[in-house]
């Protein structure tokens, strides 16, 4: 970049530079700087500036002028919607949109149900909702589809994109009866223990019982027997997984060999 400045100006620095000729520092193509002792000289955007008959004539290198910002309309769109997830117990946490050509993913937050985020303008994205349920190990993500942003210039420039994603339900109802060999003590409870350490209890009658068990989980199960005199003990019986799907409205099993 070269200055050339009359006598009674000071050379203006680079950055100052940017600031008298940046479009948007001269929306009528003339900008005000400073000469010594506070003389202001009026420049125009072409990079002229005239003080008293004096020219200040500054040149600039095209490096310079590859370096000021390039206005590039519409290259991002607000996407913006509502999401809920349909199983009782679960709820979204977040948005995922994956570009379909580079495989570069974005990521949105879902805070009161809604989420907003932008996104490179005429592209195709891959969408996923991630899910949580009541319990820790309950987590989940739904493929949604393909998502279209190709958003005209002189539009909004905002697109809405609503979701309600089903998904498995946090608890199920299992019912199921126990196969028992054991003639000396009968079967009066069964414990569900997940593998952080949680238990469920249900009573047993006649070799029948009725539990709600948090879902996408393999439990040990234990039965408490019970003799004559009172006397009881728990024996480890079986594994149960407990994995049911969207919709499920509860398991039935069998216990026991």
């Amino acid at each position: 970049m070269t200055i050339l400045t009359a006598d009674n100006t000071e050379t203006v620095r680079f950055s100052q530079l940017a600031n008298v000729l940046h479009p948007y520092g001269c929306p009528r193509g003339l900008c005000l700087t400073r000469g010594r002792g506070g003389t202001r000289v009026a420049t125009s955007a072409a990079g002229f500036a005239l003080m008293g008959g004096a020219a200040v004539v500054i040149v600039l290198s095209l490096a310079y002028l590859s370096m000021l910002p390039a206005s590039s309309p519409g290259s991002s769109v607000r996407v913006f919607g509502l999401v809920s997830s349909m199983g009782a117990g679960t709820h979204p946490i977040g948005m995922v949109f994956t570009d379909s050509r580079s495989g570069q993913a974005s990521s949105a937050s879902v805070t009161g149900g809604g989420y907003s985020m932008q996104l490179p303008n005429h592209r195709v994205y891959n969408v996923t909702m991630n899910w949580q349920g009541n319990h820790t190990w309950q987590t989940g993500a739904a493929a949604l589809g393909q998502l279209s942003v190709d958003m005209s210039e002189g539009s909004s420039l905002a697109q809405s994109y609503n979701v309600a994603q089903a998904t498995p339900d946090s608890e199920v109802a299992v019912a199921g009866t126990l196969v028992w060999q054991m003639v000396m003590a009968q079967p009066t409870a069964i414990r569900f223990t997940a593998s952080d350490g949680s238990a469920f209890m249900a009573p047993v009658a006649g070799l029948a019982f009725n539990a709600t068990l948090p879902n996408l989980m393999t439990y040990e199960v234990d039965v408490r027997a019970t003799n004559a005199t009172g006397y009881s003990e728990w024996f480890n019986f079986h594994q149960l997984a407990v994995y049911a799907g969207v919709n499920t409205m509860g398991l039935t099993v069998r216990l026991g060999s």
